[in-house]
């Protein structure tokens, strides 16, 4: 029987939840960390599943990898409709080469500048990614990436052609960042804790308000924050290598809060897309699957039926096992709708 399983959160995951939110840590402010914030997440995923929810700006879809035994929830991962309003303001900074001469002294300059980034151009996001501690190096931590993929693709409808992703920004163990530290706070006055707090009761907002409008010279900035624009947290360089190994690329734009990169793509370029396979029914899977020379070769199955979607990772060789038989009736028992089934190598 497959150990794990991925799947919309419930409302019974609330708990568990609750938990990964405590270990996420400072800096993942998607992620909620108290109880309301957790149960409002909860709902507006599952309105945006079952079509209750219109705007594509408040749809998300949380997805939750389970440890079937323990029976608990593990890790997350989400995709956002719509990364932001069009209204916004400003949604990222870019790191851009400006060039200046001065015929007094025959002497051209290149300059490195922070620039506000506003024609990003529509995209969906992906984020909330989190995988307990416990379970990393365990051969899961792909899956619940790519997962996403696999749900957008077979719901291209839904979705902008062009994919955002971003990385949480370098952080030190005592919760300061440099990068806020040498920018934000000299602009509003406050730590990044704070900041991080505020976001987390109140939106973006108030970073909207009083950011600098104004290119940033980097020479004139602390050389510590310098060295942190762009720069990951330590425990979003795995994610960071696993994005840019299906597709995406970081091109100099970086979240204008914590500094973080940012990384793009199109959907349809991504490696896992590019290899996807579908299937009207359960049995052009086996079909596909018996197939495979090599038996032991692992996939990613997405499983849709009306607002139900399931992930399993499988194997040619489960055929033989049985171990598709409980995928395979519980499958059968969704809710009637559209059956979509979709086969990416893993």
């Amino acid at each position: 029987m497959n150990k794990f399983l991925i799947r919309p959160v419930h409302n019974r995951d609330r708990d568990d939840l609750y938990a990964l939110g405590q270990l996420a840590g400072k800096g993942m402010t998607s992620f909620p960390t108290t109880l309301p914030k957790i149960e409002a997440k909860i709902k507006a995923s599952h309105d945006s599943f079952t079509g209750v929810i219109q705007n594509p700006y408040e749809q998300q879809f949380m997805l939750v990898l389970e440890d079937i035994e323990a029976g608990k929830v593990i890790g997350t991962s989400c995709v956002y409709a719509l990364a932001w309003r069009e209204d916004e303001a400003f949604h990222s900074y870019k790191l851009e080469k400006k060039r200046f001469y001065s015929e007094a002294l025959s002497k051209e300059f290149v300059r490195d500048y922070l620039v506000l980034n506003k024609e990003f151009g529509r995209s969906s996001l992906i984020g909330t990614l989190f995988l307990h501690p416990d379970y990393r190096g365990k051969n899961v931590a792909k899956w619940l990436s790519r997962i996403r993929y696999l749900l957008m693709a077979l719901n291209k409808e839904q979705f902008q052609a062009r994919i955002l992703a971003e990385i949480r920004g370098w952080i030190g163990p005592d919760g300061a960042s440099p990068y806020w530290e040498g920018i934000g706070q000299k602009y509003f006055g406050i730590s990044f804790q704070e900041g991080e707090a505020l976001i987390r009761k109140q939106g973006y907002d108030f970073v909207y308000e009083l950011m600098p409008q104004d290119p940033l010279p980097l020479f004139l900035l602390p050389e510590d924050c310098v060295n942190h624009i762009g720069k990951p947290h330590d425990e979003s360089i795995g994610a960071m290598k696993i994005l840019e190994k299906e597709g995406f690329s970081y091109e100099g734009h970086v979240d204008f809060f914590d500094g973080g990169p940012q990384l793009t793509a199109d959907l349809k370029a991504l490696k896992t897309v590019k290899d996807m396979v579908s299937f009207d029914h359960f049995d052009g899977l086996v079909n596909y699957l018996s197939k495979q020379s090599d038996q032991t070769r692992l996939f990613i199955l997405g499983l849709q039926k009306g607002h139900s979607f399931t992930s399993y990772l499988v194997a040619p060789e489960d055929l033989n096992s049985g171990q598709l038989e409980p995928i395979k009736r519980a499958f059968s028992k969704i809710e009637e709708g559209a059956v979509k089934i979709a086969l990416s190598p893993y």
